[in-house]
């Protein structure tokens, strides 16, 4: 019997299981101390009656920030910004934009590391 190290789903900090934590009541994500209460007052506790009750705890959020943050279709934003970098990027489209290349870089190499989304140029 050791202790384990668990991550926030919505902070991302990791944490040992022999702190306070709980679970979001709608996606059962975990969360560290200070982000359940955070939900919990943001967005209100499920109750003893609801379904959920029994596995994460009447005391659990109703809902987190990331199971309530917008999901995407990676395959159709890669399709956009494949036809808007296509079109658009241009020189004269970066200094309209006060952009340099330099910007378009960092950005395209964002869009790739954050949502593995790969620009036209």
């Amino acid at each position: 019997m050791g202790i384990d190290y668990l991550v926030c789903e919505v902070c991302g900090e990791g944490f040992p299981d022999v702190m306070e934590y709980g679970f979001c009541g709608n996606c059962e994500a975990t969360l560290c101390e200070d982000c359940f209460a955070d939900m919990q007052v943001k967005y209100g506790e499920i109750g003893e009656d609801h379904e959920q009750a029994c596995n994460v705890g009447e005391f659990a959020p109703n809902k987190c920030d990331e199971c309530t943050k917008p999901k995407i279709d990676t395959k159709k934003f890669e399709t956009f910004m494949y036809y808007l970098a296509k079109d658009e990027v241009k020189p004269e489209f970066l200094k309209r934009a006060d952009l340099t290349l330099e910007d378009y870089e960092s950005i395209k190499k964002y869009l790739e590391f954050t949502y593995g989304i790969n620009m036209y140029l």
